[in-house]
């Protein structure tokens, strides 16, 4: 509700207040303006429970810039950590790299020296020792396609935990939506309630005009009996 609707319903709360002291003074109207006076109480206490909504709702979007600011850093965190994945990963690609190398020389040397069968004995175990770099280098190749399946697994990792957080999204802007319908529910009681306080004001106009006819009825037959 706007700010002048408020000052306006206060105004008329404060006249309806002022009203019904004014009319305690008349033992007669006294019962009737108590209630009137209790209605108006009422008034201000729902007032006063609307400004206070505003509050809160402007609390919870100052709560909502913040814990959306709180992912950003997450994110930006969960990144640097995935950087900083990828960069061990090439030193390790680096050094499998240099062994595989290295292997590469051993096996030249393995070759050059099958064809030496002068030296036998020295030949098999070289030869032995370029089968064994072999194995090795196979197990490396075996390696980098578990490497390449654990990070295609912690991409998908990183997707479902981003549906989750679209999930949790979606959940909080349904309490939201909750909230504002009960805010409106709230809104259109208090609309409710001014019609009635607008209609007792008619009915309390229609009263008074209704004595005040009494009064001129009992001064005719006044003047009736002074006349016979």
């Amino acid at each position: 509700m706007p700010s002048d609707g408020f000052a306006k319903q206060r105004n008329y709360v404060n006249r309806d207040l002022a009203r019904a002291r004014y009319d305690q003074r008349d033992p007669a109207r006294a019962r009737y303006d108590q209630r009137d006076l209790a209605c108006a109480r009422y008034d201000q206490r729902d007032l006063a429970c609307a400004r206070y909504d505003k509050r809160d709702f402007a609390r919870a979007r100052y709560g909502r810039r913040d814990l959306a600011c709180a992912r950003y850093d997450q994110r930006d965190l969960a990144c640097a950590r995935y950087d900083q994945r990828d960069l061990a990963c090439a030193r390790y690609d680096q050094r499998d790299l240099a062994r595989a190398r290295y292997d590469q020389c051993d096996l030249a040397r393995a070759r050059y020296d099958q064809r030496d069968l002068a030296h036998a004995r020295y030949d098999q175990r070289d030869l032995a020792r370029a089968r064994y770099d072999q194995r090795d280098l196979a197990r490396a190749r075996y390696d980098q396609r578990d490497l390449a399946r654990a990070r295609y697994d912690q991409r998908d990792l990183a997707c479902a935990r981003y549906d989750q957080r679209d999930l949790a999204r979606a959940r909080y802007d349904q309490r939201d939506l909750a909230r504002a319908r009960y805010d409106q529910c709230d809104l259109a009681r208090a609309r409710y309630d001014q019609r009635d306080l607008a209609c007792a004001h008619y009915d309390q106009r229609d009263l008074a005009c209704a004595r005040y006819d009494q009064r001129d009825l009992a001064c005719a037959r006044y003047d009736q009996r002074d006349l016979a």
